[in-house]
């Protein structure tokens, strides 16, 4: 599984995260296996008790594609769908040779697709009128 931690800026607490599953799981169950994971890493922490704890998916798209593309003259990339950390590394040093070559063609197969508009994305999804 793979873990990530830093610092808070004030320098007082450890950040540390990571999947503690690949299903959803309430943070009763999802706290524990992270907390393993700490100690794990950091057998001194051992003990410690932790402060905050919260769940979700980050960078996750309807269409379950990474994006990346020109918006208004703002690069953009997202969407890594829980593959981040080789993806958005790849697709951020190809955003990069991209900002600094001012090529206006595709870079690879992700780059140029226009970004879903709300009406496809509304297609793709079940949307519930509000009452």
């Amino acid at each position: 599984m793979l873990t990530y931690y830093r610092p808070s800026p004030d320098g007082k607490r450890l950040i540390f995260g990571g999947r503690a599953r690949f299903t959803a799981a309430p943070p009763e169950v999802s706290a524990p296996a992270l907390y393993q994971y700490m100690i794990d890493r950091f057998p001194q922490l051992d003990g410690i008790r932790i402060t905050h704890v919260w769940t979700g998916n980050v960078a996750f798209a309807l269409d379950y594609m990474p994006h990346m593309g020109t918006d208004q003259g703002m690069h953009y990339l997202l969407a890594c769908n829980g593959n981040g950390v080789a993806m958005m590394t790849y697709l951020g040093t190809q955003t990069a040779k991209k900002i600094a070559g001012g090529r206006n063609a595709p870079i690879n197969p992700l780059d140029g697709r226009d970004f879903p508009e709300h009406a496809a994305l509304q297609r793709r999804c079940l949307v519930v009128p509000a009452a």
